[in-house]
């Protein structure tokens, strides 16, 4: 029998989580429209948060638009994602190993990208050393976040989640992990930019699938919601 949870509480997470994907979509869209011949493809992420101009590995850095990127779709971004973690665990009225490794997923990423956010990754920080604390921050956030849609799926699994978004969870985060080995081994002979994004995006997509359907799984999967 699923698992009863408190209903106020998992709708806040779901509008937190979807905030969240649709904040860290447009962020990046409005720091790119600003970056003169950003590609998708080709420039990392970080390179739109960096606020100042100069050259990274053959990349020119032009973001002025920095400060939307490094406030919305990073600072904004964790904070969402680790208020509708919280707000997630709050609502399940069993808390389990599972439910208590989820959570503990979701604040580590949602700390990296507020570290992403802060710590730029452009010349001038690889030079004076804290380009490291850059590059924890992103390992934060990519394995902490596709190793948490992996655990999600066990505790939406509880909830009575039906089995077709359980799969989108495993999918969506072996297929995050799976882009960021293939980006640090390089394996296959893919941009940067878009196997970053295959790492990246995975979570993103969650957010706003979750957020879409926590109301429905609610209602109809979960009748002991209270």
């Amino acid at each position: 029998m699923p698992m009863s949870f408190h209903l106020p509480s998992l709708r806040l997470a779901g509008a937190l989580w979807l905030l969240a994907g649709l904040t860290y979509l447009a962020s990046e869209a409005i720091a790119a429209s600003g970056f003169p011949g950003y590609s998708y493809a080709r420039n990392y992420i970080s390179d739109l948060g960096v606020p100042y101009g100069g050259m990274i590995h053959g990349r020119a850095l032009h973001s002025a638009r920095a400060w939307v990127m490094n406030f919305g779709g990073f600072a904004l971004d964790g904070t969402l994602f680790a208020a509708a973690t919280v707000a997630g665990f709050h609502a399940l009225r069993e808390k389990g190993s599972t439910a208590v490794l989820c959570a503990i997923l979701g604040i580590v990423h949602a700390l990296g990208t507020i570290m992403v956010g802060i710590v730029h990754g452009g010349p001038r920080e690889i030079a004076d050393g804290t380009h490291q604390l850059h590059v924890i921050g992103a390992a934060m956030a990519i394995l902490g976040g596709n190793a948490a849609l992996i655990v999600a799926a066990r505790v939406a699994g509880r909830c009575g989640a039906p089995t077709v978004y359980r799969i989108t969870c495993v999918v969506l985060g072996l297929l995050g992990l799976a882009s960021l080995a293939l980006l640090e081994t390089h394996a296959l002979p893919l941009p940067d930019g878009l196997l970053e994004r295959g790492s990246v995006y995975p979570i993103t997509i969650w957010e706003i699938v979750t957020g879409i359907a926590i109301p429905v799984l609610a209602r109809g999967r979960c009748p002991k919601a209270a």
